[in-house]
């Protein structure tokens, strides 16, 4: 979903089937941390393995309740915005900022430190829009919630232009961003690789707002969870790691064919893209409390693509795998545009490999949180509902699906 918001450049309406929205992880009970995301940063970019936030987890509480590490940190930064402003407000002694206070080390656990500005009191904590609301008027979503959908009949029908505008705005960020010679140390080594990348992606993402600084790629280190000699590029190039995937940060980005078409159309206003990106790159790294939700995310989204930005020899695996079926010739050129549709049926080990006995209905919000082998796998109807209404939201464009799972069965004809 980052990945899909930096490509288009733009808010990607969504829904989730397992009560989980994109401010909270697999293992927290939504319902019951929603109160605490106080911020864009506390939604999409706390980066916990690295915090005392990890280490204050009472295990039997985890697997009972599921994580809470997002409580402490909320409060955290709660405190440290209360103490900017008195501070911003000379009602408190510089001096006095850089002491901590006495907490409660279960509920916020890191010790206060003086900040790089007057906006950063933590190392852990940089700061960010305290709203999470994305889009205006009938437009808007709320980023804690895991129904989206209706933000489909705000997108424009001809997204190119707003392409073009993404694409310029990772290549300046690439310009102007200060690489460190060294590499990034391994992050998660313990984690599988999606894990690991997204907490990556998180930890190069706080090291540019905060420093406009990056690593200049990945540790060459061998992964437990990847098996490099699978992969003749990796070996012919002896990349050992999650390098096999992932391109050095500066690395020029492998564009798709949407990228291509927008270029192709907008190259003439470059310069002034450039111009206006920069701005708006800039503005956000200086001065994070008062951006929007939106360029928060879009923001995010754009580092985050850059910090994992595949290698060709991984798309061009992509593309031996990718099967089209019941695809019509016309869709590229229908009167009223496309709607590409990203559809993620998880299953295999989610559920211990069953094939039988899944959810009938969606999570809600509320629900528990899914530990370990307390994942639910859901049933085919559960995301044909959801497409039901993504159809009927399109608005005479045609529908294009791209339907990823780690199921074996026969989910084709079960969609069908």
């Amino acid at each position: 979903w980052i990945q899909a918001t930096a490509r288009y450049n733009s808010f990607v309406p969504f829904y989730t089937v397992d009560g989980h929205s994109v401010c909270c992880d697999i293992d927290e009970a939504c319902g019951k941390m929603a109160e605490y995301v106080v911020s864009m940063e506390n939604c999409l970019s706390i980066y916990w393995p690295e915090s005392k936030y990890a280490d204050n987890l009472d295990q039997e509480e985890y697997f009972t309740n599921g994580a809470y590490f997002r409580k402490a940190a909320a409060k955290e930064e709660l405190r440290s915005r209360e103490k900017n402003q008195k501070l911003n407000e000379g009602l408190v002694p510089e001096s006095e900022s850089r002491n901590s206070e006495a907490v409660d080390t279960k509920e916020s656990p890191v010790d206060v430190e003086e900040g790089k500005n007057p906006f950063r009191f933590f190392d852990h904590f940089i700061g960010s829009p305290s709203s999470t609301l994305i889009g205006m008027d009938d437009c808007q979503c709320q980023l804690v919630s895991i129904d989206c959908l209706d933000a489909i009949r705000c997108l424009p029908t001809n997204p190119m232009a707003q392409i073009h505008t993404g694409v310029v705005t990772r290549a300046v960020a690439r310009q102007y961003t200060l690489v460190r010679d060294e590499p990034m140390g391994d992050v998660m080594p313990d984690a599988p690789v999606g894990k690991a990348s997204q907490f990556l992606a998180i930890k190069v993402w706080r090291e540019w707002l905060s420093k406009n600084k990056m690593p200049k790629g990945l540790l060459n280190a061998p992964d437990a969870f990847l098996n490099f000699t699978r992969y003749q590029y990796c070996v012919e190039n002896d990349l050992k790691g999650r390098g096999c995937f992932i391109s050095d940060f500066g690395a020029k980005e492998v564009y798709g064919d949407m990228e291509r078409k927008a270029m192709k159309k907008f190259e003439g206003n470059r310069s002034e893209e450039e111009s206006n990106a920069k701005a708006r790159l800039q503005s956000l790294q200086n001065d994070p409390f008062n951006a929007t939700a939106l360029d928060y995310l879009l923001t995010h989204a754009h580092i985050s693509r850059i910090s994992l930005n595949l290698r060709p020899h991984v798309h061009e695996l992509y593309q031996q795998h990718l099967t089209t079926i019941n695809h019509h010739s016309n869709a590229t050129t229908s009167p009223n545009g496309v709607l590409n549709v990203a559809m993620h049926f998880r299953r295999g080990d989610a559920c211990r490999h069953e094939t039988t006995g899944y959810e009938r209905n969606a999570s809600a919000l509320n629900s528990p949180a899914q530990m370990g082998s307390e994942r639910f796998c859901y049933e085919t109807s559960v995301y044909m509902e959801s497409l039901q209404r993504i159809l009927t939201l399109a608005g005479g464009r045609q529908v294009v699906v791209f339907l990823a799972t780690d199921h074996s069965g026969s989910l084709i004809e079960e969609i069908q």
